[in-house]
């Protein structure tokens, strides 16, 4: 069980208008990025059951800044010129990790497995918040869950695995099969691929579903 508290600048700039021109409206309006101050308080668990290990982390950020743009939402718009709105986010992870044996699949190792469920909750919510450098819509509520299963052959030498993660609010999905050869001290081989899904134009897995690739690598470790 650990407690966390942690100081820093946000992860991507907001848009924000510079308060001397606002009423200026003979000026061009200047818009510029800032990265806002950010504080995160934490605390993460685990505990082990057998073969099973249960975890969580949580991160509560008090005034978290988001953008706002709202075309359909004037009032809100008005009511916040600096483009800027502040909320209370919820950012939480439950999961487990777990060892099974398949024998009809591998007699020689047991199959590792371990899932995720992500939920993040925008407090006091409203319609026309937005993050990051396409203005993506901020949900009040967004889930996502994660599955990996990987096991080993000949004498782990040959590892196979998969990652699996879907978007429950966007209904997008990202699957990465590999398979992973240590054969030696040195050299790690690799070959494997990406596959996206979701709806045209829908962050982070739908907009790039076009995109999948197989890929083949060779590391080398000393």
């Amino acid at each position: 069980l650990t407690f966390n508290f942690f100081h820093s600048f946000t992860d991507d700039p907001t848009i924000i208008m510079d308060e001397p021109f606002r009423r200026r409206l003979n000026v061009v309006v200047p818009l510029r990025y800032k990265y806002y101050q950010q504080q995160t308080f934490g605390f993460t668990f685990n505990k082990a059951w057998g073969l099973w290990v249960f975890r969580g982390e949580f991160a509560f950020y008090p005034d978290k800044p988001y953008q706002v743009w709202s075309p359909t939402n004037i009032n809100y718009q008005l009511s916040h010129m600096n483009l800027v709105d502040r909320k209370d986010t919820l950012q939480y992870m439950l999961g487990f990790d777990y060892k099974q044996w398949y024998r009809f699949l591998n007699p020689e190792k047991m199959f590792f497995i371990s899932g995720q469920f992500f939920h993040f909750h925008i407090f006091d919510h409203k319609d026309g918040l937005a993050f990051g450098p396409n203005l993506q819509d901020a949900h009040e509520d967004t889930f996502y869950w994660s599955i990996l299963v990987n096991t080993g052959y000949d004498k782990e030498r040959i590892v196979p695995e998969i990652l699996a993660v879907y978007d429950m609010t966007t209904k997008g999905c990202y699957i990465k099969p590999r398979v992973t050869f240590k054969y030696g001290n040195h050299w790690r081989p690799e070959i494997g691929g990406i596959i996206f899904g979701g709806g045209k134009n829908t962050l982070p897995f739908g907009a790039v579903a076009h995109t999948d690739e197989i890929y083949g690598m060779v590391r080398y470790q000393f």
